[in-house]
């Protein structure tokens, strides 16, 4: 099955992947971490990371502790401390801007992103963080898992 997440989940199309055309953009390979996709991810500080693509999470981008950690990401950077609710039940986390990130050749300036604090659901093993809706909301994306590949399409 072809998947479209059109707009950050306002409209969801399925294909035939045998008669799917990409009509825009191109395919990016995408690797599984538990089950599910994940992309890589540059940022400010010429930075990179995988980051599983959550089209559940209405977040732009969350870090996990040990990734923040480990990239002196919060050094400098101004934050406040949330208490959010995910899937797991609630965690905190710290949030802030980047200067920027890219993603699929565009580029968000001064994104909202949260930064996990003390490993409270935030260290799925081969991965920096989570993406959600609030990157995902310019572009359709292509989710294409039999050939484990997707397009974001602007």
């Amino acid at each position: 099955m072809v998947t479209e997440f059109i707009r950050g989940g306002g409209r969801i199309a399925l294909y035939d992947p045998a008669t799917y055309k990409l009509q825009k953009g191109e395919w990016k390979r995408f690797t599984y971490v538990m089950h599910v996709p994940a992309v890589r991810i540059r940022f400010e500080g010429n930075r990179e990371g995988l980051f599983i693509v959550d089209t559940g999470g209405s977040g732009s981008i969350i870090f996990n502790s040990r990734y923040t950690k480990d990239h002196k990401i919060l050094d400098g950077r101004q934050v406040v401390e949330q208490t959010n609710q995910g899937s797991g039940g609630t965690y905190k986390a710290l949030a802030g801007n980047l200067r920027w990130l890219d993603l699929a050749g565009y580029r968000f300036n001064e994104p909202v992103a949260e930064f996990g604090i003390g490993g409270e659901g935030f260290e799925m093993e081969g991965r920096s963080g989570v993406i959600g809706r609030g990157l995902m909301g310019p572009f359709v994306v292509v989710f294409d898992y039999r050939h484990k590949r997707m397009a974001f399409v602007r």
